[in-house]
């Protein structure tokens, strides 16, 4: 796979607010397409500092007799986001930073309660937008705000919760702090072919393993070198073979076959050096 420019990106917030949190035990996401249960409370803006995701490890030297280092043994593991709320209103971000149980909302009032309780495990999750529209979900299946930075009560100032998540291991993830899934434009298939002396001078016989699509047809290229071919490449010029004649091909040459759409789209691609019978 070559370098790509395309495939590079910036991150942000999806429209209507990238940060949600749910209740511990509520089902994960799967994928960063599907809409979100309404368990999934949105937390507003953040400030334009973004998320920041921290992953340490931490590691202890062994040395060998003479001082010779001979291995790093990993002793810490770490996984944190950082983000900043600056929705300082919204009960769900509140609740966050202090705690579900110390602030309630009745009557136009909000009111916050302040003491030691320690705060809330809950499913987090972060939705993103890249560059051309492809989507990105972080889902932390099991986080925690370990910590809270000071809050500035200042006339030129936003009020805002810096607040630190901590990520811990979820037996639904295999033991993983948190997974990202990220949309991604769709990759041709893939086609197995081998290549064998066919039955008269000068003849390959192919074989595909894979079965054909229902209304498909196959193109081929014969050249130097294997074919480069994109999904949904128009393939409609190459030659038709029906998949079972015997192909005229010199041995060494490479014989790149395509599974197209009846109109000469391609949706696979295989390749193969031929060999051709004597």
């Amino acid at each position: 796979m070559t370098a790509d420019p395309k495939k590079t990106s910036v991150g942000k917030p999806a429209i209507g607010g990238g940060v949600f949190r749910a209740p511990l035990g509520t089902t994960l996401p799967t994928d960063a397409t599907t809409d979100l249960a309404s368990a999934y409370k949105n937390m507003g803006y953040i400030s334009d500092d973004g998320v920041v995701n921290s992953k340490t490890r931490e590691n202890t030297e062994v040395n060998a007799w003479g001082g010779d280092k001979v291995r790093d043994l990993q002793t810490k593991k770490t996984d944190t986001f950082q983000m900043t709320f600056i929705e300082a209103r919204n009960t769900e971000v509140l609740k966050a930073v202090h705690g579900d149980d110390n602030v309630t909302q009745s009557g136009g009032m909000i009111t916050i309660r302040e003491n030691a309780k320690e705060l809330d495990n809950a499913v987090w999750v972060i939705d993103e937008i890249m560059n051309d529209g492809y989507l990105k979900r972080t889902v932390i299946p099991d986080g925690k705000v370990t910590d809270v930075g000071d809050v500035t009560h200042k006339d030129d100032t936003l009020l805002g919760y810096q607040a630190t998540i901590s990520a811990y291991p979820h037996s639904a993830y295999g033991g993983d702090t948190h997974r990202e899934f990220i949309e991604a434009e769709d990759e041709i298939g893939e086609l197995t072919v081998t290549s064998e002396a066919g039955s008269t001078s000068g003849k390959t016989t192919i074989t595909i393993a894979e079965a054909k699509g229902s209304g498909n047809i196959y193109k081929i290229m014969i050249d130097l070198a294997a074919e480069t071919v994109e999904l949904d490449q128009d393939v409609s010029t190459w030659t038709t073979w029906n998949g079972s004649d015997d192909i005229t091909a010199a041995t060494g040459k490479v014989i790149t076959v395509v599974e197209a759409t009846s109109d000469g789209y391609a949706v696979k691609v295989g390749s193969q050096t031929v060999t051709a019978k004597a």
